[in-house]
């Protein structure tokens, strides 16, 4: 009998068995594992390893499903990992590899003269003269991915998923001011000649030379803008202005009081990089966590026990994550547009 204690990931993942039980498609592998998991015969740390990394890598369709010559791709993949696995000491299991980014002006036309028009009525509701629609230019991220944007003053955004920038004509002459809807991340050139504003729903940051974070929900939750490096100016209308410095947040959530907060800023870094990072997180934390980077609301239905969750993966996948916790603690969970369920 196999002393499943001290298998490694890449013993579970060259274990048949195991891989039928992660896709359910053996009735009495499943049930054995589930025996397995439940009398405390397995060891959890390296099962939940050999799980995030099945996901992880099925999800970048390195692993078709269940023919015998994909056993041993997948084995090779397992030794191509463990190097980077011992390298971080076993922590976590990080998959590096992003789809390539390109500047691209990446909607339908249709969706790029509904971000024109959104535009337009911004600036007419914040008593702004309405400036004519051709001479706005837009940029945008698709659902699912990430885009890197060099703007014409030599600043780099990076897009998150199903967001967009608009910027204001005259944009570098006198001064530079974007419209933003959803999250990115800014790392501005600097030129105290000409303030770099950007603009998201009643929330305007300013900046002279920084690199600074903005998350604006699309289910009411607040608007965030985390400074990474320089300092900036967080206004908002009717309110006292807020300073931040590096390691700094500052939050408003719709009428009420614009505050300042810390945030963990290597979780920020792992954005940027194109990786979400979990290190022993609990449920708060994973569910934090989902809904700032995935613009998801995470609700939890009745659950058991708290959680220790470990593991890298790419910014673009979220099923990759819910993957992991599902087949980890013995959940099961449903998308429904903006809103995640999972319930045991």
């Amino acid at each position: 009998m196999s002393d499943y204690q001290h298998y490694s990931a890449a013993d579970f993942l060259a274990d048949e068995s195991f891989v039928n039980y992660l896709l359910q498609q053996n009735e009495a592998d499943t049930a054995m594992w589930k025996e397995r998991l439940a009398t405390g015969q397995v060891q959890q740390a390296e099962l939940q390893r050999a799980t995030e990394l099945f996901f992880a890598l099925r999800t970048q369709k390195a692993i078709p499903v269940d023919k015998q010559a994909e056993q041993e791709k997948l084995r090779q993949l397992i030794t191509s990992h463990s190097a980077a696995q011992r390298d971080t000491g076993g922590n976590t299991i990080s998959i590096t590899r992003r789809r390539s980014v390109a500047l691209r002006y990446a909607w339908p036309a249709a969706a790029a003269v509904l971000l024109i028009l959104g535009a337009t009525w911004y600036l007419m509701k914040a008593g702004k003269r309405p400036t004519n629609a051709k001479d706005f230019v837009a940029f945008a991220a698709t659902k699912k991915d990430i885009q890197r944007v060099t703007l014409p003053d030599g600043s780099e955004v990076i897009l998150n998923g199903n967001s967009s920038i608009s910027l204001a004509p005259g944009f570098n002459k006198d001064k530079r001011e974007i419209l933003l809807t959803g999250t990115a991340f800014f790392e501005v050139a600097r030129n105290p000649e000409k303030p770099f504003t950007v603009i998201s729903g009643k929330v305007s940051t300013t900046a002279l030379g920084t690199s600074f974070y903005i998350h604006q929900s699309s289910n009411a939750a607040p608007t965030t803008v985390s400074l990474l490096t320089g300092k900036v100016l967080v206004e908002v209308e009717g309110q006292p202005s807020v300073h931040l410095v590096p390691y700094e947040q500052g939050v408003y959530h719709h009428e009420q009081e614009l505050v300042k907060s810390t945030y963990d800023k290597d979780m920020l870094i792992n954005w940027t990089k194109g990786m979400v990072v979990f290190n022993n997180a609990n449920w708060v934390q994973v569910k934090n966590i989902i809904e700032e980077y995935f613009d998801k609301k995470l609700v939890i239905d009745n659950y058991k026990k708290d959680i220790s969750f470990t593991g890298a993966f790419k910014a673009d996948q979220l099923e990759s994550i819910l993957s992991s916790l599902e087949f980890t603690y013995d959940l099961k969970y449903t998308i429904n547009n903006q809103t995640v369920n999972i319930a045991f």
